[in-house]
């Protein structure tokens, strides 16, 4: 018995395991809400789509990912944008941010060239 069931999409291993599990939930009754972070800004983005999938109108726990684990930088080279308080999703294909390979640099520890 609960109240609302909190799905980290990281917990299921797999966004399409996320949306099963929500489903699930669904099925029963039972209310969900996505949450977590994503902590690079990149998966934050993917969470906010998630959470539009599964939970049309709802909210996502998610707030920019380097915010909720003291993740040092912000991989996005923009966030998604915001407009009273919700995301404005893409209406073009992929997840609407892009990386910022500089910034992803800043984390290289070693390399090899195949």
């Amino acid at each position: 018995a609960a109240d609302f069931v909190g799905i980290h999409p990281v917990q299921p291993c797999s966004l399409s395991r996320a949306i099963h599990h929500t489903r699930l939930a669904q099925e029963s009754g039972v209310p969900v809400v996505i949450g977590g972070t994503g902590y690079t800004g990149i998966s934050s983005a993917a969470y906010q789509h998630l959470a539009a999938v599964v939970t049309p109108g709802g909210v996502c726990g998610e707030l920019g990912g380097f915010f909720d684990h003291g993740m040092p930088r912000n991989l996005a080279a923009e966030p998604l944008p915001m407009k009273d308080g919700a995301v404005i999703l893409p209406k073009r294909p992929g997840h609407g941010v892009e990386l910022n390979e500089d910034a992803l640099a800043e984390f290289v520890v070693g390399s090899r060239t195949w």
